[in-house]
């Protein structure tokens, strides 16, 4: 290893050694985390408690070398941090941490690696392992916030200009490290901006429901917090991870972002929002396995995406305001659409239901400035065009509703090892989602765990895949994962029943369409950080 180093040096500029200082303590430099990492040792103590398993830790070795040796031929051997971010996965709670509801998640052992290391100009260099899908990219730290005002963040990103500079970029990976960087040095004016080289890789499937991008944003915020040995609490470092996101023009909430920080290895983290707090967590169920299928569909968030994922969000505040409207004398101070579950809003399940029948089965934009005022719609519609067509407001809120209960539940049931029933509330939740809605039983008694509503971000290739495993003994429950339109399909099953659903997914779907096989099982990993 020291040759090795020794030759890289040799053609580079930049010094050896030179004092970066974090806290009273040196950072190390690439080449000295070279040499770490060429001793098993450290590589176990440094990686292994972060994992299920050996193998898993042990596959990281390779790429993190690859990763540093990069950073040391085109940077130097400088000072530098390694930050890490996992995928996620959401197990139940989709669509509603934006609005107040729970989230019960698992991070993956498939992640997003930043090497990071300052520049001497306020210029960010960006290179990836995969430079043929992720090419190198050169920002200007100064052009990052254009216009900037110390304005609420929401205000600046929703003004016209970052709205187009959103679109204009929309698709470049390297707006997930604008955003991150962007937010960073607005919520840190004191901070004089600087100069970053980057190396990034990971073995997260983009495009695929695993929150690749929100990982590659949690990364490289660790990064700057390392780096800059600014320190904020595990909240707001995710709600400000969250709100960078906005800065690539999605309005969502920050559950990707809260269940890579605040993971734990073998368990599943209940967290809910507004306040941002974790309110359980549970061991994930022994001998169980959740796989993660792909679709062969790609979840890219491209401009007409974007449009129908901001379409059902804004049907969630259309429903909640006529709601208010129809019902003042329940909804006084409800701000999220979790505030109108029964435990909140003193209903009975069947009485919320009923009042819920005042919201328009689909409303078009003509039609709801009819019955809302204009300063509260123009926020609303500002962030969608009208392709997505008219408001599906009542079954959205049917779902969100129902969603919310079901992820508030959840930890009863997996505590109890009641997985057979959660495995039914997985496969409700997907029915939701589906493209052709499922017909609902008329009453749903008083459980509204049991209603699937109608949020209809799936697609008939994901809904063919979940009722092919449905099918395969040993499966208990099957539901898309993420925000919809593509990705994956992710399914809970029993450890032995793991190679049956390969089999029944090869047979019945990946070799019928042409799409090569892509099923891998994952256990839950520790949240996001810096290595130290």
């Amino acid at each position: 290893m020291t040759s090795v180093l020794n030759n890289l040096q040799k053609t580079h500029s930049l010094p050896t050694e030179f004092a970066v200082v974090r806290a009273g303590e040196r950072l190390r430099t690439a080449g000295e985390w070279l040499n770490t990492f060429a001793d098993p040792s450290s590589r176990a103590h440094l990686l292994e408690p972060l994992y299920s398993d050996h193998a898993a830790a042990s596959a990281k070795i390779d790429p993190l070398r690859k990763m540093l040796t990069r950073f040391v031929e085109r940077f130097g051997n400088s000072p530098v941090v390694i930050a890490r971010a996992p995928g996620r996965l959401n197990i139940m709670g989709r669509h509603i941490d934006h609005q107040g509801g729970h989230v019960n998640m698992i991070a993956l052992d498939r992640d997003t690696w930043v090497v990071a290391g300052l520049a001497s100009e306020t210029t960010v260099t960006l290179t990836n392992l995969d430079s043929l899908n992720f090419p190198d990219r050169r920002i200007d730290v100064n052009s990052l916030l254009p216009g900037y005002r110390n304005q609420p963040w929401r205000q600046y990103v929703d003004e016209p200009q970052m709205m187009e500079i959103s679109r204009a970029a929309a698709g470049d990976w390297s707006q997930y490290v604008k955003a991150a960087f962007a937010r960073f040095l607005a919520r840190s004016p004191e901070l004089e901006p600087c100069g970053l080289n980057l190396v990034v890789s990971g073995d997260i499937p983009p495009a695929a429901g695993l929150s690749s991008s929100s990982a590659l944003v949690v990364s490289t915020m660790e990064a700057l917090c390392g780096l800059s040995g600014v320190h904020f609490p595990d909240q707001e470092f995710a709600e400000l991870c969250g709100e960078a996101e906005w800065y690539v023009g999605t309005r969502g909430g920050s559950g990707d972002h809260a269940a890579m920080k605040f993971a734990r290895r073998g368990q599943v983290v209940q967290i809910r929002f507004f306040p941002m707090e974790v309110t359980d967590s549970v061991d994930f169920p022994p001998n169980h396995v959740v796989l993660v299928c792909k679709s062969g569909i790609e979840a890219r968030k491209s401009a007409g995406v974007k449009d129908v994922f901001n379409h059902r969000v804004a049907c969630y505040h259309l429903g909640r305001e006529l709601f208010k409207r129809e019902h003042p004398d329940i909804a006084d101070g409800f701000r999220y659409l979790r505030d109108m579950l029964p435990v909140n809003a003193g209903l009975s399940p069947r009485a919320l239901l009923d009042r819920l029948e005042v919201l328009p089965e689909s409303a078009t934009r003509e039609e709801l400035s009819e019955l809302l005022p204009p300063d509260m719609l123009a926020p609303i519609f500002s962030n969608h065009n009208e392709e997505p067509g008219p408001y599906p407001i009542r079954q959205v809120v049917r779902f969100g509703i129902a969603e919310c209960e079901r992820s508030r539940r959840s930890p009863e049931l997996l505590r109890n090892a009641q997985y057979q029933e959660f495995g039914k509330w997985m496969n409700i939740s997907h029915d939701g989602d589906r493209v052709e809605s499922l017909a609902e039983s008329a009453d749903c008694g008083e459980d509204l765990a049991r209603i699937p509503g109608s949020y209809s971000c799936s697609l008939p290739q994901i809904d063919r895949m979940a009722d092919t495993v449905l099918n395969v003994g040993g499966v208990l429950g099957a539901q898309i994962s993420g925000a919809g339109l593509g990705g994956c399909l992710m399914v809970l099953a029993r450890s032995e029943s793991v190679e049956s659903v390969k089999a029944a997914l090869v047979n019945e779907y990946y070799e019928p369409a042409g799409i090569e096989p892509d099923v891998f099982p994952c256990a839950p990993s520790a949240g996001s950080g810096v290595l130290e």
